[in-house]
């Protein structure tokens, strides 16, 4: 991946947005792994997606030749080096700065836009040099907005804070 502002991985959010990305990546990750230690020896400077890897399910091959290509890792080569990026990439997503949001709904009830959408204002405006993931959490109790966390602070934009501000301020009106 291309480096930009002291970034190894600026465009690792090609790969994660959100805290379940990882987990998948890291699956995928893992499927990966395996398959480089299966190489044979012979093989090692070859394709390891070729005649080492399985090409009987060309379907899981294109996945892995598709990650690959996102995360600017060769798909050939001496594993070892394979397996160093691999993990390198690893790390780098392990580092990023996270940022918790706090939704009234569960995530079955979000589209894909809506993700997208959610991720690229929380990207171009509280880190628009730098990538981050979200991370979701579920509290019906907030009614509807969000609360988020960044860097240390609390931002309650929720509807229940709302509406108990507003209420506070008309019970001091009507009692003062």
């Amino acid at each position: 991946m291309s480096e930009k502002n002291g970034d190894k991985y600026n465009d690792i959010n090609d790969l994660v947005k959100f805290s379940s990305d990882v987990e998948k990546l890291n699956m995928k990750i893992d499927e990966i792994q395996t398959r480089l230690y299966t190489v044979e020896e012979d093989q090692e400077k070859g394709s390891f997606l070729s005649e080492g890897v399985g090409n009987e399910d060309f379907q899981a091959s294109s996945l892995v030749s598709d990650f690959f290509r996102r995360a600017r890792i060769p798909n050939s080569g001496d594993p070892s080096e394979i397996i160093k990026k691999i993990s390198d990439l690893r790390e780098q997503i392990s580092l990023l700065p996270r940022i918790k949001i706090i939704f009234p709904f569960p995530r079955k009830y979000a589209d894909l836009n809506f993700d997208k959408f959610l991720f690229e204002w929380f990207r171009n405006n509280l880190s628009p040099e730098h990538p981050i993931l979200l991370e979701r959490e579920y509290d019906p109790d907030i009614l509807g907005g969000i609360q988020f966390y960044w860097q240390g602070r609390f931002y309650d934009l929720s509807l229940r804070t709302r509406l108990s501000n507003f209420y506070k301020k008309e019970l001091s009106n009507v009692s003062g």
